[in-house]
This record gives C-alpha cells, sequence and structure tokens, in this order.
C-alpha cells in the first residue's frame, strides 16, 4: 500500500491542499498567520537541502511532514485571498462601459445574461474596472435580443453586491455566485444603456459564445424546432434555456439531468469516440504522440465550442492529463492523474472545491474507476450480455460515489437511475455525434446535415417518449431526503470501510463499521428528539410578500394571504428547514379576517396572534389609529406589512412593544422612511429585507 501511494505524488499533494482549503473555510485563520507559518515551513525546507547527508536519513519524515504542512497552509491561504477577492465598487449612478459575456437568456420578466465591467465614469475621466456582473435587463426591449456576447454597453444602472435573503437554511446563492466570480448584481431599464462599437477585441469567453450561438444557428437550419431543438443544443451544446418545465422534469425525475448539462460525460464519449477513430495511429511512438496532440485539441475545441463553462473545462483538464499519462514512459496511475488534474483546479480557484458540480465529477470517476471493475468480475455473462453488463455496473459504481451527495444538494433520488442509463447514454451519444456530423457540414454539404437533423429529431423525441415512461413509473422518484454534513461524512467513511472488509476480510473494518452505523443512528435519534421538542416561528424575506411559518414538531404551517403563500419561491426558499425539521407538507391560514383559530401553542385571531406565550400584532392599515384603549396593549412583537401608513407616535400610544418588525411586504421607499423614524426614536427593530428572516426558536 505504501508503495502504491508512493507512485501517487500528486494525491499526496492535493489531499493537504483540501484539508488546508476546508480548515479556512470553516476557522478562518489570519492572513498574518497564514503568511508568517507558510514562510516559515519554507525556510525548514530550503534547510533541510543544506544538513549532512548523514542526518537526512533522521530527519526525512520531519522533511515529510513539513511538505504536508506547507500544502494545508497553502490551501488555507489560497482560500483566504479568494475569498477577499470582490472588487470594491462603490455605488453610484455613472456611466459604466461593459462587455456582454453569456448569450441573453429569457426570464419572466427580464433577459439574465453576466457582463464584465470594463471602466466607471469619474467625472470627466473613466477609472478601470474588472468586475463580473450578474445583469437583467428589462422587458419588453426588443433590442436586448439583438445583444450577443463580445458586444459592449454603455449603461447607468447602480450594481449592487450579492446578497442572500438571509432565511435559515436556504440556498447560498451568493456563495454560489461567488465560486464563479460574480459579486454583483444590476438591473438595467430599457432607457438606461445603449450599445457602442469599440475597437477592442471581445474576450475569449465571448468569442466562445457567439460560436455557440452560430452553431445553434446550425441546428435550426437542420430543420430541429422546439423541444428537439432544446435537447439537442442542450446535449451538444449546453445551451438549456430553450427548455421548457416538462422536459426538464422528464429529465430530471428519471435521472438523466446529468446527460443535459455538458460535462465529463460528453467529454468522455468525445475523448473515446476519436480514441478509437485514431488506433490507426498508434503502431509508434511517434504516431502515439502525434495521436495525442489531436486529442488534446480536439478536446479543447469541444470546450471552446460549449462556452468554456467551469464544468467542460473542468472534464476537459482531466481528460488532457489522462491522454497524456497514456503515452508517457510510465504506467501512470489514474487515481494520480485525477489528482493532478484536482491540484490544477484548486490552485486556480480554491472556491471550486465548493461546487456541486466538481464535487460530482471526481466522486463519480473515483468511484467508477474503483468499483466498476470490482462489480463487474462478479459476473461473466455472453459476450453481448456483457456489454448491458459494463453499463449496469459503471451506473452502480457512479451511484456509490455520487448518492449521497445527490440526496444532500437536491433532497431526492432516481429509483430506476440503472434503467435511464441503458437508455440516456447510448442516445447522449448518438445525440452528440449526430450534431457534431451538423456542425462539420451544414455549411459543406447541407444534404448531410438536413439528413442529421431528421435522424436527430427522431431520436430525441424517442429518448424524450422513454424517459417520460421511465418518470411515470410507480415510486420512481424517492422526494424531501434529507442528510446533514456529518452524516454524509460518515455514510462516506461506512462505504470505505465496507469495501476493506469485502476486498481484505479485515474484521476491525467490519467492526468500525458497526460502530458507523450505530454512530448515524444515534445522530438521527438526536436530532429527531431535539426536533419533537423544539418550536420556531419564522417571518420569511420573500419579494413584496408577508409570509410567517410555524414549525412544531411535524405540524408546519403558514400564515399569509392565502393567494400570495403556497408559491414556489417559499417552497425552494423554507425546503431545506422543512427536511431538517421533518415537518409535514405545510397547511395555509389566511392572515387577513380570520375567526378565532387554536392549534396547540398558537392561536391566531384576526391580525392577533400568540406563539408559545410570545404576543403579536401585525398592522396592515391605519385602522388602528381610530381604536382607544383604557391601557395600552402589551406585545411583544408589532410587525409593520404591506406599507401601511403608520405614525410612531400612534403606536406607542396604543401599544407597548419590544421590537417592530418590519415585513418584506413593504416597498423600498416605506422602508427606509420607516427605519429612518426608528433610528430617531431609539426604538429597537428588524427589517427582514435589510437583516434576513425574523427568527425566534422555543424549547
Amino acid at each position: 500500500m505504501k508503495q502504491s501511494i508512493k507512485k501517487m505524488p500528486f494525491l499526496r499533494l492535493v489531499i493537504p491542499l483540501i484539508i488546508g482549503i476546508l480548515i479556512e473555510y470553516n476557522f478562518s485563520i489570519s492572513t498574518f498567520v497564514l503568511k508568517t507559518t507558510t514562510i516559515g515551513l519554507i525556510c525548514l525546507i530550503a534547510l533541510y537541502h543544506f544538513i549532512p547527508l548523514k542526518w537526512k536519513y533522521f530527519t526525512e519524515v520531519y522533511y515529510g511532514t513539513a511538505l504536508t504542512l506547507i500544502f494545508i497552509f497553502t490551501g488555507a491561504f489560497l482560500y483566504n485571498a479568494h475569498s477577499n477577492t470582490s472588487p470594491t465598487i462603490k455605488k453610484n449612478p455613472n456611466f459604466k462601459i461593459a462587455e456582454v459575456i453569456n448569450i441573453p437568456e429569457e426570464k419572466e420578466n427580464s433577459y439574465e445574461t453576466v457582463i464584465k465591467l470594463k471602466a466607471i465614469q469619474k467625472g470627466s475621466n473613466w477609472q478601470q474596472q474588472n468586475a463580473h456582473i450578474l445583469t437583467y435587463f428589462a422587458k419588453p426591449e426588443s433590442s436586448t435580443q439583438n445583444l450577443i456576447p463580445g458586444d459592449l454597453i454603455l449603461f447607468n444602472s447602480y450594481l449592487n453586491p450579492i446578497q442572500n435573503q438571509g432565511n435559515p437554511y436556504e440556498f447560498d446563492y451568493k456563495k454560489y455566485l461567488s465560486i464563479h466570480g460574480i459579486h454583483y448584481q444590476t438591473y438595467i431599464g430599457q432607457d438606461q444603456y445603449k450599445k457602442i462599437n469599440s475597437p477592442e477585441r471581445p474576450s475569449i469567453l465571448s468569442i466562445s459564445n457567439q460560436t455557440r450561438l452560430y452553431l445553434l444557428a446550425q441546428l435550426k437550419k437542420s430543420g430541429l424546432r422546439k423541444q428537439e431543438l432544446a435537447i439537442c443544443s442542450a446535449l451538444t451544446l449546453g445551451h438549456k434555456d430553450l427548455l421548457n418545465a416538462q422536459t426538464r422534469d422528464n429529465f430530471s425525475n428519471s435521472g438523466a439531468m446529468h446527460i443535459l448539462a455538458v460535462s465529463g460525460l460528453h467529454v468522455g464519449i468525445i475523448f473515446l469516440l476519436f480514441h478509437n477513430l485514431l488506433l490507426i495511429m498508434e503502431k509508434n511512438r511517434r504516431g502515439k504522440f502525434i495521436k495525442t496532440i489531436l486529442i488534446i485539441l480536439i478536446l479543447a475545441a469541444y470546450a471552446f465550442l460549449t462556452g468554456l463553462t467551469p464544468s467542460v473545462t473542468r472534464a476537459t483538464l482531466m481528460f488532457i492529463i489522462i491522454a497524456i499519462g497514456k503515452i508517457s514512459q510510465q504506467n501512470t496511475s489514474i487515481y494520480n492523474n485525477l489528482a493532478f488534474s484536482a491540484l490544477i483546479l484548486l490552485l486556480l480557484n480554491p472556491m471550486i472545491l465548493f461546487s456541486v458540480g466538481f464535487q460530482l465529477s471526481y466522486s463519480a470517476v473515483i468511484s467508477i474507476v474503483f468499483f466498476q471493475p470490482k462489480i463487474h468480475q462478479l459476473f461473466t455473462p455472453p459476450f453481448v450480455l456483457d456489454k448491458l453488463w459494463q453499463w449496469f455496473t459503471v451506473s452502480i459504481a457512479a451511484q456509490i460515489g455520487t448518492a449521497p451527495l445527490i440526496i444532500y444538494y437536491f433532497h431526492q433520488f432516481p429509483n430506476y437511475f440503472w434503467l435511464t442509463n441503458f437508455i440516456a447514454i447510448p442516445a447522449a451519444s448518438l445525440i452528440l455525434i449526430m450534431g457534431l456530423f451538423i456542425f462539420a457540414t451544414s455549411s459543406i454539404v447541407p444534404a448531410i446535415a438536413q439528413l442529421m437533423g431528421l435522424l436527430l429529431k427522431k431520436t430525441t423525441a424517442i429518448l424524450n417518449f422513454l424517459l417520460n415512461k421511465i418518470q411515470n413509473l410507480p415510486m420512481s422518484i424517492a422526494h424531501n431526503l434529507h442528510l446533514e454534513e456529518s452524516i454524509i461524512f460518515m455514510i462516506y467513511l461506512l462505504i470505505g470501510l465496507l469495501t476493506i472488509f469485502l476486498l481484505g476480510k479485515k474484521r476491525k473494518a467490519l467492526i468500525l463499521a458497526f460502530g458507523v452505523i450505530i454512530g448515524i443512528l444515534f445522530i438521527n435519534i438526536y436530532k429527531t428528539t431535539i426536533n419533537s421538542k423544539n418550536s420556531e416561528f419564522i417571518i420569511y424575506n420573500i419579494n413584496n410578500k408577508s409570509v410567517y411559518n410555524y414549525i412544531s414538531n411535524k405540524t408546519n404551517i403558514i400564515i399569509s394571504d392565502e393567494e400570495k403563500a403556497d408559491t414556489e419561491e417559499l417552497h425552494f426558499l423554507a425546503k431545506n428547514l422543512w427536511l431538517k425539521r421533518n415537518a409535514s407538507t405545510p397547511s395555509i391560514i389566511n392572515a387577513q379576517g380570520i375567526n378565532e383559530k387554536r392549534i396547540k401553542n398558537l392561536w391566531i385571531k384576526e391580525n392577533f396572534f400568540s406563539i408559545h406565550g410570545k404576543k403579536f400584532c401585525r398592522i396592515t392599515n391605519n385602522k388602528y389609529q381610530k381604536f382607544s384603549t383604557p391601557e395600552k396593549l402589551k406585545l411583544d412583537y408589532l410587525i409593520i406589512s404591506e406599507d401601511a401608513n403608520v405614525e410612531i407616535a400612534s403606536l406607542l400610544n396604543l401599544f407597548e412593544f419590544k421590537k417592530i418588525i418590519i415585513d418584506s411586504s413593504n416597498s423600498f421607499y416605506k422602508r427606509k422612511r420607516l427605519i429612518k423614524k426608528l433610528k430617531k426614536q431609539n426604538i429597537p427593530y428588524h427589517s427582514v429585507v435589510e437583516n434576513g428572516a425574523f427568527h425566534i426558536r422555543f424549547s
């Protein structure tokens, strides 16, 4: 084992690098400590080369430890540096110049794209800038549809830092965008921008997306329409904007969503296709070298044609390293090649470690490489069936490595993934190859492109039909699954221990595996017990809505205006919390004009409600000013909602409260005006838009 590890030097480097990134992510070591410690360790390494030879044998272990620590601190330092690289851009309405990077994607009320900021006007001068901005162009705007990557625009909208909405356990959108180098967003109205001419050359990314638009036009010319065009453009070019909700559901619920995102599978198909086509060149070393160069160029060209997305770039690098390894003199380990590609990616951008795509890609490939041969040798069917058996074992091996992550991130699992892959992977290979034929022949031999277009239309229609049938099978998908981060770690530990036992018959590994299972059960029982004892109340930050949530054990109640409550946005924001609490599907109670209602520790009557003895009153209009009481109404919290015209003096005369809560149904100007008044009178307040959701726990 030690000998095999020595043959994988990059694995010995990438592991401490990852450990360092995780340490910095969780504990935030100061930059000074990171710098001084790293410099000190480098000095120790340098001194090692000057000590007498007779001492080197005794100090070798310290040399290895110091080298490991250097990479741990390097990982921590790189993460620290990248997490603090957000450009500082002052909020101002000055004119700005930017380049359109991505193909504008049509949304319900806008067009979304990414622009690269070039300069900001400062008086009569222009200050150079370099930042990627998530941008929304207003609708309806016909000129927006004519924007293509590489276009320069002059605009004067505000740039706002990306912020999460502050709801408990919501998707970390800020971190997701920061991984891709995006820290600001803007909304550009119809009269806030115009296209400008410039002698500057567009960026490589812009040229790549322009090429992708051209190839998309070639698919349309070949006769593809509607969802056949959408599926083909997604499979070949990674352009998913044309897919409708039903098609996405077909692929997602059947377990075939991975073939729509151009990534390792597609790059692997290209690699294997040209590897087999060019086998004739492997007669001598020179031929092998030329073949490797050709494959590298083809893979790089495909990455360029698909928009240089992170997933494709990552997979391309991985297969390029594998291709280079094949012509090297030594029989290099596939694990070493994978470690080398991961090391390069992490050194360039340590934030990528937290990318779902990065985690799924490497866990899938490592799992396939390790488990597939071992599963395949359990059974030896005849030749024809052996190909099907190989596909099946590849699917099983991939799921061993990725299933915990799929459940953790997506809270569901496709039970018929093995059946789906029998259909989806061959179909994806055919569609990709035929798509490449269209790109190669559309301008030279249009008749071949038309024929391929017809075949593509039939293939994509059959694929969509079969996936729809699979997703409609009984129990096709397991929904509402939840795993804690600690459980994820323990599951992978369990997989490792069981593998050691099955391969080496190590009894200690089996005993430890049982210990891990008991630990998982204990954590689940503990979490269930805690959830049954605790209750919580949340006022969510949801755009222009008043949505309140009471959770107690399996009780899950939404208090809101009935027509606004049960929205896709609410389920997206609150689903993680509900799953973590093992809460049931929420019941909705109308927040206005309700008769008295009691549910366990919750009491509601009109705009008054009490939760575990905490008293709330929701103000939605100025009618309260007409009321008079012999003494002040004692409350814990006063909620201002729906742009209620409130006078602070009237509130103080009528109510005695601890804090005012300004929910997210209030407009920007009403909120700012009210906050200014509350600050002036030193009245405690919580604005859910500015401060995140209001969250109280009861035990």
